[in-house]
């Protein structure tokens, strides 16, 4: 997502989420899971109700053993089997390979102590 050229706080909340749906969907036409679960993805109450019939055609044409969640963690293979669907959204292919070769982040945690 961080390597979409429309990705971050310009846009409303809704279009991100369109974004993350479109991503998802995207993602969904080649990635196979072991498991089957249906994604859950509560739309907000701020969608233009055409937007809102359009994202939930996009839930609603999820595989159950594609994507389990917006957090889930697909593979190098995975993204590039993706590559044209990706490209078709909007998402730039030597942006998407730079990132792929970066090196990867630390961890970030912060720790609590609660009395």
């Amino acid at each position: 997502m961080a390597t979409h050229p429309s990705a971050g706080p310009r846009l409303q909340p809704w279009e991100q989420d369109r974004l993350v749906l479109k991503t998802i969907r995207a993602l969904d036409e080649t990635f196979e899971s072991p498991y089957r679960h249906r994604l859950v993805f509560p739309l907000g109450t701020n969608i233009p109700p055409e937007e809102r019939e359009a994202l939930g055609a996009i839930l609603r044409s999820l595989k159950e053993t594609g994507i389990p969640d917006t957090v889930a963690y697909v593979t190098e293979e995975e993204l590039t089997r993706a590559q044209r669907d990706l490209e078709d959204i909007g998402y730039d292919p030597d942006t998407m390979m730079m990132a792929m070769s970066a090196p990867p982040s630390p961890i970030e945690y912060c720790h609590f102590d609660c009395r």
